[in-house]
């Protein structure tokens, strides 16, 4: 449940006269040590409301004639009066409790120790309007004036269904805003336009748990995991780049974590309240005193490395877990993501990305498979990177996301191959650790399809002896072919080539090998071939030779034949290409021979 507030500077105070609906009477009047509430008895929820659970009922009034809404007058025991409701009394000690856990944090003096120079003194009670505030307002702030506006009925959620607790982070919230505006009055004229309310919220947001710590989920984590205005929808933008509702809210998510999640020693709230009143810089003091804090108290390298770690520890996320901040998984449509879907039709096999990253912000691309894909694997490459952000690879699956690694430059012979597996696919992610900087990186992705299927092709003379060999030789017949189903791969082939006083002859039936995730193939296998003279007894031209007996044939040498090859994609095609050695048994061959001839297949 977030509580939205309006909080209203300079020339716009009229319209917080009017938001805060000063056409209404406030006839009543209760009073605690250090406020004064103003309402309508009629107007806020009775004591006989079963809806409303009161946590602070006074103790030893006496109700008249059964109704709780009425009370004997304490100093007329014969008079009957109305009770104040248990929704004011509550609201009362909800200000005071905030009140005294501020004064001990030092963000204010209520006439005792002042622990800060800067902090306000409250020398007179604050007034307090409880109102009929716009809907979805649960309370409105005004610094200028010190007023402050709680809704006549607050909101409720699934989340806080009790209105007794929502009261109480409502007042913590509002009773911040008051504090916040006092203590950083020398800045307000210098907040141009609402550039930087959104930190007035990202301070309010942490009230509840500072002081309520039991009235749980805090209104900073809830309003970060909102399923729909969540942390997700702008998480693409850079942390202080979010000057309206309800975004305001979302970014002090970062505060809980350097306060509450952050490994080794932690911030505390009132250190951080006060460091941006150090500095006179309105566009980016924020971020700079945030920098200086965290690199002074915390020993840490920057605000940006905090921010880096804030995301990291938001990606990662195991299912079942009960983290309370972590980035949506498996949503569609989100503005951080870039959704790739890899299809069998309409496939291109290679496509490169560019992802831009502001400061302090986050890209993704989502890699899914979709109908009837059946690729084995792909390969990620970090092709270029310019600016402080580093590539990382998730492997995601319903509600899990786990860090696989980080991704250096493929100039440094770095690259990922990832083999698809039905229920999971991959985030590849470009997070940003500058504070004041864009960065980018250029991510190529490599498909490699299923490479179950025929590949038919030829033998043909190596390009690399093709200018000695060719003038030579001339390759009468080749006819090549691959079965590949799995990781198994057989080969049938023939081939005849023919040289001025001989030919060769060779034959290659069931051929068997492997073929690995990547493409990478080997087939090894003995083979039935010979060379024969040409024109010997006018009777041994080719093809008559390879079945007339009485032809002269030489010892077919060698025995073995291997293929070294790799899937590729050209073009939309998908081809298998490669070189083939000779040898005299399946294990050995000659180095002279690696690469005598290559052959070269596209898939059917």
């Amino acid at each position: 449940m977030k509580h939205f507030t309006t909080i209203v500077f300079g020339l716009l105070i009229i319209n917080g006269f009017q938001n805060a609906g000063f056409s209404q009477t406030y006839p009543n009047l209760y009073k605690t040590e250090h406020f004064y509430i103003h309402y309508n008895t009629d107007s806020v929820p009775s004591r006989k409301t079963a809806s409303y659970c009161s946590v602070n009922k006074p103790v030893g009034e006496k109700t008249a004639n059964g109704d709780p809404d009425l009370i004997y007058d304490p100093n007329d025991t014969a008079t009957i009066i109305r009770a104040t409701p248990y929704y004011i009394i509550d609201m009362g000690a909800n200000f005071e409790t905030a009140l005294a856990k501020y004064v001990q944090l030092g963000l204010v003096s209520a006439d005792r120790e002042v622990v800060h120079k800067d902090v306000y003194t409250i020398k007179t009670s604050v007034d307090v309007y409880v109102s009929r505030l716009d809907p979805g307002v649960d309370g409105e702030n005004n610094p200028i004036t010190g007023w402050v506006y709680i809704n006549q009925n607050v909101a409720t959620s699934a989340e806080i269904p009790s209105q007794a607790l929502a009261l109480q982070k409502v007042c913590a919230h509002e009773l911040l805003h008051y504090v916040t505006g006092k203590s950083y009055s020398i800045f307000i004229l210098g907040l141009s336009g609402s550039v930087n309310f959104w930190w007035w919220e990202c301070l309010a947001s942490q009230a509840d748990r500072l002081v309520f710590p039991g009235n749980t989920p805090y209104e900073a984590e809830e309003a970060a995991m909102d399923a729909k205005t969540g942390i997700q929808e702008i998480i693409n933008d850079s942390w202080d780049v979010c000057n309206k509702q309800p975004n305001w809210y979302i970014s002090s998510a970062f505060l809980s974590y350097l306060q509450f999640y952050r490994s080794g020693t932690r911030a505390t709230f009132n250190k951080i309240f006060f460091y941006p009143t150090k500095l006179t810089n309105m566009v980016s003091y924020i971020r700079s005193s945030l920098d200086d804090y965290v690199k002074a108290e915390l020993s840490s390298e920057g605000l940006g490395q905090e921010y880096y770690d804030y995301m990291l520890y938001m990606l990662q996320k195991k299912a079942g877990d009960n983290k309370t901040l972590y980035l949506k998984i498996g949503s569609g449509g989100l503005p951080y993501v870039n959704t790739v879907t890899f299809k069998k039709r309409d496939v291109q096999f290679q496509t490169s990305y560019d992802l831009q990253v502001p400061y302090m912000s986050l890209r993704t691309l989502r890699v899914i498979t979709q109908g009837d894909c059946t690729d084995s694997l792909f390969t990620i490459k970090n092709l270029q990177q310019e600016g402080e952000c580093k590539v990382l690879v998730f492997e995601c699956s319903q509600g899990e996301r786990k860090l696989l690694r980080m991704l250096d430059l493929y100039s440094k012979k770095d690259s990922m191959n990832i083999v698809l597996k039905r229920g999971v696919y991959t985030e590849i992610a470009a997070l940003s650790y500058s504070t004041h900087n864009a960065s980018s990186a250029k991510i190529e992705l490599t498909r490699y399809p299923n490479f179950d299927g025929t590949y038919a092709g030829r033998v043909e003379f190596n390009p690399d002896n093709l200018e000695k060999v060719d003038s030579r030789y001339t390759i009468t017949l080749s006819e090549l072919k691959f079965e590949i189903k799995g990781t198994k791969v057989t080969c049938d082939f023939e081939f005849h080539k023919e040289y001025p006083r001989d030919g060769f002859y060779v034959k290659g039936t069931n051929l068997r090998g492997t073929i690995d995730p990547t493409g990478v193939m080997r087939v090894v296998g003995s083979i039935y071939g010979f060379t024969y003279p040409k024109g010997s007894m006018n009777c041994c031209d080719f093809p008559r030779v390879k079945d007339d007996p009485k032809c002269i044939k030489f010892v077919h040498n060698p025995y073995y034949w291997k293929f070294d090859g790799k899937v590729a994609t050209e073009a939309n095609k998908i081809t298998l290409k490669g070189f083939i050695a000779a040898g005299t048994n399946s294990i050995k061959f000659n180095p002279r021979s690696e690469k005598l001839y290559s052959f070269s297949t596209t898939k059917k």
